[in-house]
């Protein structure tokens, strides 16, 4: 049986499912449930979606420049820079002391690539300019810095999935069937938190009960933000279709024995070939 922390509903009927396809399979509840654990995490670690670059870029933008005071009506030294929230990011904006009806003046673009600075026709004082020449240098760095901490980290939700599987020792590289590969578990495990740690946000617990011929898993995701990541409703879809594959493989005149239940089980068939 497989129990999912907050998924008590959704998990009740394939916990049922289980039972059902080891009686009909002669497989131990044991093997069932370690076969399903296995296509259920890889699936939902495939499903989890990543950020993608452009986001990850804006996001370290936003980060970086909120940081350092550029996104205010009155930042260093009067200077502000679009993220690119509204209008084009990279727009380099100077505050202009005592004029009436245009107070900001642009200075200038900066390519959020490879943070060159193109500027607009006009002369500033040599300690305005220096101001924005430093603006320049230190939103480079910190962008640079955050986008690297949240390539790193882009990876986090799918690690956890994959934490859970190893807690009940699950490898899910081994798994058969769609959902992830072996590509991209390594990069999920390679992901970093945004402050440089590494963080366990995903456990699991295997519970067996030898003499009744009883086993468990228990499955534990608490990464902070997977509510809000959609994790949740993506687990719930990946189980509801996996109890919907046991009724079209079992619970219909398709099934014809083992090696027919096969056909859509890569677990099963696995089994059968060990």
């Amino acid at each position: 049986m497989i129990r999912v922390i907050n998924g008590a509903e959704v998990t009740a009927k394939l916990s049922a499912a289980l039972k059902d396809i080891a009686r009909m399979t002669g497989f131990s509840e044991k093997q069932v449930t370690q076969g399903e654990a296995g296509a259920i995490l890889k699936t939902w670690a495939g499903r989890t979606k990543v950020a993608t670059a452009p986001v990850i870029e804006y996001r370290a933008r936003k980060r970086a420049l909120h940081g350092l005071g550029f996104t205010k009506k009155t930042g260093p030294g009067g200077i502000t820079i679009n993220t690119g929230t509204r209008g084009v990011a990279g727009l380099l904006w100077v505050e202009t002391q005592g004029k009436r009806g245009k107070p900001w003046r642009l200075a200038g673009k900066m390519d959020m690539q490879n943070f060159g600075f193109t500027p607009t026709n006009r002369h500033w004082k040599n300690g305005t300019w220096i101001d924005i020449q430093e603006a320049i240098s230190d939103s480079a760095s910190a962008i640079r810095r955050e986008n690297q901490q949240g390539q790193q980290s882009a990876g986090l939700a799918r690690q956890s999935v994959i934490q859970i599987a190893d807690a009940v020792h699950i490898d899910l590289a081994k798994i058969p069937g769609g959902g992830i590969s072996p590509s991209g578990i390594a990069k999920a495990r390679a992901a970093i938190a945004s402050n440089g740690k590494q963080y366990t946000n995903g456990t699991g617990m295997e519970t067996e009960e030898r003499e009744a011929g009883r086993y468990f898993v228990t499955l534990v995701n608490s990464l902070p933000y997977h509510a809000k990541a959609g994790m949740d409703a993506t687990l719930a879809g990946v189980i509801a279709g996996r109890t919907g594959l046991f009724r079209k493989t079992f619970q219909t005149s398709a099934y014809k024995g083992i090696q027919s239940a096969a056909r859509n089980y890569p677990w099963i068939r696995a089994q059968l070939a060990a």
